[in-house]
């Protein structure tokens, strides 16, 4: 199995065991040799985001912190030309494994695919690039919240998404 962007490979499964009882009174254990491969692996896509986020910069784009009581090098928002891509790259800590990863979405809204390594021209493709069966160029529309989806796609993904109280 390939390894999605901005995915550890690892998951979290097995991560925690839970002693007997209701969820109130029972204890959690946390396995800490998955934790430790876990932080490892989520190092390499934080180094992947400050990376991506310095050639973003180098190439035009504007960055500012996402919120105001977190440091921008740790939660960014990277605009240009519309352009929006959110990220994360959060060291572990205690109590967390880390964040790696981006997010963006092009100028008409819907999200498009951001990949580990800064490529403005991959970001313009993804406009016209149907996010259920790859198809470019293409004119794509909104589906539910943030999808992008070609026309030939577009009534199928509505029927699996947009199902009764899907948007509350």
């Amino acid at each position: 199995m390939t390894r999605k962007p901005w995915k550890d490979g690892i998951g979290n499964d097995g991560l925690w065991t839970y002693t007997s009882g209701d969820r109130f009174t029972r204890q959690s254990i946390r396995n800490d040799n998955l934790w430790e491969k876990i932080v490892d692996a989520r190092k390499v896509l934080i180094a992947k985001a400050l990376a991506w986020r310095e050639a973003a910069i180098a190439d035009g784009w504007h960055s500012e912190p996402t919120y105001q009581h977190e440091p921008e090098l740790t939660a960014f928002r990277l605009t240009r030309q519309g352009f929006i891509i959110q990220g994360l790259a959060r060291s572990a800590s205690e109590d967390a494994v880390g964040t790696g990863e981006l997010s963006g979405w092009g100028p008409d809204g819907p999200h498009i695919p951001v990949g580990e390594i800064y490529d403005w021209d991959a970001l313009k493709r993804a406009v016209e690039t149907c996010g259920y069966c790859d198809a470019h160029p293409i004119k794509t529309s909104r589906v539910g919240f943030a999808g992008r989806c070609c026309d030939a796609c577009l009534p199928t993904m509505r029927a699996r998404i947009e199902t009764p109280g899907w948007s509350s």
